[in-house]
């Protein structure tokens, strides 16, 4: 409400006042008392009260009028306080240097996130150490900004790197640890002659009977094998130097 609608009228007085009551008052002492209270306890207490109320709320300076004051036009009090504010502001930033304002003028904590120009705190701002795991933004680091050998094995867990992560050809002799390649690891015939070294197929290594005359070649001639019938084992005599014997039971 405002404070127009706190005004009394005649009409109202009228109705609450003695004025209204029967010329000759027939009621009890304390009946007749109170209808010459009525109109303050009735009408002008309420009133008042309200009025009170608006004046210390916040909006009363937006209802008191206000005389002229030079250099300011203003219908209100609270017309005028904005105006001399504004009329502050104007003088005091208008008389400040550019750059005058020096750290020390500042208050702490005086410069709060809006005041600071988008893109105005550079890396030079920065503290070392200052941005830390919480300032980053999910998935904010990009491989742009990982410097070069800069994930050692300690930054990466373990059985991280995947075949998918290994290059082709990129896993040489030197990554591999002496002993660890067995034969479940080789492919079916991974194994050429160019891989066996010199002398390397023993005895041991051949299974029985797998050497046959196609793997003898043609350097065994006939000349260099001899036969022997029965089944005793043939002695040196038996045997001439560079012959290759065969001996077999007749049946």
């Amino acid at each position: 409400m405002s404070f127009n609608d706190q005004k009394i009228t005649s009409a109202q007085i009228a109705a609450a006042g003695v004025q209204s009551r029967p010329n000759k008052l027939t009621g009890t002492a304390q009946q007749n008392k109170a209808a010459f209270d009525a109109l303050i306890e009735e009408l002008v207490m309420p009133r008042f009260n309200a009025l009170i109320d608006e004046l210390l709320g916040a909006g009363a300076a937006a209802q008191i009028g206000v005389d002229t004051v030079s250099g300011i036009t203003a219908g209100t009090v609270q017309e005028a306080l904005e105006g001399i504010v504004q009329a502050m502001q104007d003088i005091t930033q208008g008389s400040v240097a550019d750059g005058a304002i020096t750290t020390a003028k500042l208050m702490d904590e005086a410069v709060t996130a809006a005041k600071i120009a988008a893109l105005g705190i550079t890396s030079a701002v920065l503290a070392p150490g200052a941005v830390t795991t919480e300032k980053i933004a999910d998935r904010g680091v990009t491989a742009a900004k990982i410097a070069a050998l800069a994930i050692t094995t300690a930054l990466l867990a373990d059985k991280s790197v995947t075949t998918s992560k290994i290059a082709d050809l990129a896993v040489t002799a030197a990554q591999i640890a002496n002993a660890t390649i067995d034969n479940t690891k080789l492919a079916q015939d991974a194994v050429t002659s160019v891989k066996l070294a010199e002398a390397a197929v023993t005895a041991v290594k051949i299974a029985a009977g797998a050497v046959t005359a196609v793997k003898l070649g043609t350097d065994i001639l006939p000349q260099h094998v001899g036969i022997k019938m029965g089944t005793a084992v043939p002695t040196t005599s038996d045997i001439s130097e560079g012959q290759i014997y065969l001996q077999y039971e007749a049946t």
